[in-house]
């Protein structure tokens, strides 16, 4: 799948690279959750992603497989350092489900300062994959005074981490890219065969065990519920790295150009 490309003018949030070269980055610092997950929270060296008697996640990962971020470097030498932690929200404050012990975007933050991390500029980057678990707090939140959630919100949330990211590249020349992953999900439910799966389900019925599950987890998008399988991980990384290649300041898709003409 070829990414849709947009500009730094654009007005909402849009696949977008503003100078990031993956060729030049050997660290990739993670945030985030499951989504993102290596088995690892504290920026340390991740378990193998062999499988576990007594759970579907393999290494403590919620898939079959490596995660994206660790199919994304292919560097030689290149690691990854991640922070993530499956059920983390973006803070938890905000929550009233949420329990003070969950992990949040601030907590990650604070674990990794702790650390006292030297790092390169030039050959390290930052990856923050958060938001499906604050849907989920805040349905869990949701009263009847309180309207319920729909897609301008949706939007509105993606356009204010845009904007952010627009006045910090000014204010502090910092390169950043923005990857919509909800196009390459939509486009594997829409016609999941032409990805190579059989359909756009789950392999497992529960994130315990695999009894019961499929005989071969590449013809499925997802180990369990919500959560991609190895085969979709690297589908994953390839997205964002075509995003990467792509969707720079100077090279933006026909697709774009035509749009913006139009």
């Amino acid at each position: 799948m070829t990414p849709v490309c947009g500009t730094a003018s654009s007005t909402k949030s849009v696949n977008f690279n503003s100078g990031i070269s993956l060729d030049a980055i050997s660290t990739l610092y993670v945030f985030g959750d499951s989504l993102s997950a290596t088995g690892d929270h504290r920026g340390g060296t991740a378990p193998p992603a062999v499988p576990n008697p007594n759970t579907a996640l393999h290494g403590g990962r919620a898939s079959n497989g490596q995660m994206w971020n660790e199919v994304l470097l292919t560097k030689s030498g290149a690691k990854v350092a991640s922070f993530a932690i499956g059920g983390a929200v973006i803070d938890r404050t905000l929550y009233k489900s949420v329990k003070p012990t969950v992990s949040d975007m601030p907590t990650q933050v604070q674990n990794y300062l702790d650390k006292k991390i030297k790092i390169d500029p030039e050959s390290s980057l930052t990856a923050v994959y958060f938001g499906t678990n604050d849907y989920g707090a805040a349905m869990k939140d949701k009263t009847a005074e309180r309207p319920p959630i729909s897609r301008d919100a949706f939007l509105e949330h993606n356009k204010i981490i845009w904007d952010g990211m627009l006045k910090y590249q000014k204010s502090d020349n910092i390169k950043f890219a923005r990857v919509e992953m909800g196009d390459l999900f939509k486009k594997i439910a829409d016609d999941p065969k032409s990805f190579g799966f059989v359909d756009n389900k789950n392999c497992l019925t529960s994130m315990k065990t695999t009894e019961g599950g499929c005989s071969n987890p590449r013809l499925h998008p997802f180990w369990f519920s919500g959560h991609p399988a190895a085969e979709t991980q690297k589908m994953v990384a390839q997205y964002v790295n075509l995003v990467l290649k792509n969707c720079g300041s100077s090279n933006v898709s026909s697709a774009e150009r035509t749009k913006r003409k139009s």
